[in-house]
């Protein structure tokens, strides 16, 4: 089996995969707090969108790439806002997700154009990782007795915190592929690996809202 089909056999499992959380959170929808939730319904809009992704025929990935962004970037201000104990920094992440949406939008139309991978997907990425990892620092901090690996948040947040850390580099896409093919596909089967584990953590966090207290 060649290289390219190997990458492109796990970027399908990577976009896919999320079905698999988006079960757990269904099956376990009567144990979901607000924001798994919050998060759950993400997953579902994530999920309508590789859909309509898969029926243009991926001819358009960039494009849709804006849309998740959107999509992203929503979820995760919605969600951290309404966890973060520290109700001025919650504030700041309302207004700061309020400000990144538009600027994804202005990117799309005006500055990268829809048919190109624009920075705007880089800054979203950084935006979300940050406030994960403030949360996680701020859990470790209220936590310190306690297990935090049975903590559905913490699960959430790592997964989050990996993936826009490896997602981040995309922005880089086009300057690996006109350098090595090869590395461009290297760097998408690590991306897709990473984002497999990803929906592995969230599917963890679902199945731990069982015991959460």
């Amino acid at each position: 089996m060649k290289l390219v089909d190997v990458a492109m056999y796990l970027v399908y499992l990577a976009t896919y995969g999320v079905i698999v959380p988006v079960g757990f959170g269904f099956y376990l929808l009567q144990y979901l707090n607000k924001p798994l939730k919050i998060l759950l319904a993400g997953l579902c809009l994530s999920l309508v969108l590789d859909l309509g992704l898969l029926a243009v025929n991926y001819k358009i990935t960039n494009t849709f790439l804006y849309a998740f962004s959107g999509v992203d970037v929503l979820m995760m201000t919605w969600l951290y806002s309404s966890i973060i104990t520290h109700k001025t920094l919650s504030n700041v992440i309302r207004w700061s997700g309020l400000f990144v949406i538009p600027l994804i939008g202005l990117d799309a139309f005006f500055i990268s154009g829809l048919t190109n991978n624009g920075f705007s997907n880089a800054v979203e990425k950084f935006y979300i990782m940050s406030i994960a990892l403030y949360y996680l620092t701020q859990l470790f901090q209220e936590r310190i007795d306690e297990d935090i690996r049975r903590q559905s948040l913490f699960w959430v947040s790592t997964g989050i915190i990996i993936a826009n850390l490896v997602g981040s580099f995309d922005i880089f896409s086009r300057t690996v592929i006109n350098y090595s093919q090869t590395a461009y596909l290297q760097f998408f089967m690590f991306w897709s690996f990473v984002t497999i584990l990803m929906f592995g953590a969230f599917s963890y966090a679902f199945w731990l809202s069982q015991y959460d207290r």
